[in-house]
C-alpha cells in the first residue's frame, strides 16, 4: 500500500513560537498603554512589529507559522511599514 504523507497541522498553537513572542511583546506594549505610559507602551507595540519582520525574514515558512500570510517580502514589508508609522508616531507625540 501507498501511505499518505503526513498532514501538516498550521494550526497547532504549540508550534506557533514566533507569533506568540511578538503578541507577548505586544501585549506588553498594551499594557504600558493601559497604565498610562503611552510612549514605552507605542514603543513596545513598535519593538513587536520589528520582531515580527525580522522574525519572518530569517526564519523559513514552516517555522514561521501564523507570521507568515503572503511571500517573504511582503510579509517583512507590511511588518516593516508598521513599525516605521508606530515609531514616527512614538517620535511625534515626543515633541
Amino acid at each position: 500500500g501507498v501511505s499518505a504523507p503526513a498532514a501538516r497541522d498550521d494550526g497547532d498553537p504549540a508550534g506557533q513560537w514566533p507569533v506568540l513572542i511578538v503578541g507577548l511583546v505586544g501585549l506588553v506594549g498594551l499594557v504600558l498603554i493601559a497604565s498610562g505610559s503611552l510612549l514605552q507602551g507605542l514603543s513596545g507595540l513598535t519593538v513587536a512589529m520589528a520582531l515580527a519582520g525580522m522574525l519572518r525574514l530569517v526564519l523559513p515558512a514552516r517555522t514561521a507559522g501564523w507570521l507568515s500570510s503572503r511571500s517573504r517580502m511582503l510579509d517583512v514589508a507590511g511588518f516593516t511599514v508598521l513599525a516605521c508609522a508606530l515609531g514616527a508616531v512614538t517620535l511625534l507625540l515626543m515633541r
